[in-house]
């Protein structure tokens, strides 16, 4: 019987580009499964100030 190795993994990053006029960015998601990239976007805006890079999610 063969196995198959899948990947499977999710990113959250800001999307500077549509920033608004009140600073606040919407939250994207990229989904990448055995190697194919799909990318979202979650409907909640953080300021950029807010996010954290390292983390991929929004400061406390």
């Amino acid at each position: 019987m063969k196995t198959q190795n899948c990947t499977f993994g999710v990113i959250f990053y800001l999307k500077k580009q549509k920033t608004s006029a009140q600073g606040t960015a919407p939250i994207c998601a990229r989904i990448t499964v055995n190697g194919k990239r799909t990318e979202i976007s979650v409907k909640p805006t953080v300021s950029a100030s807010q996010w954290d890079v390292t983390k991929g999610m929004a400061k406390r």
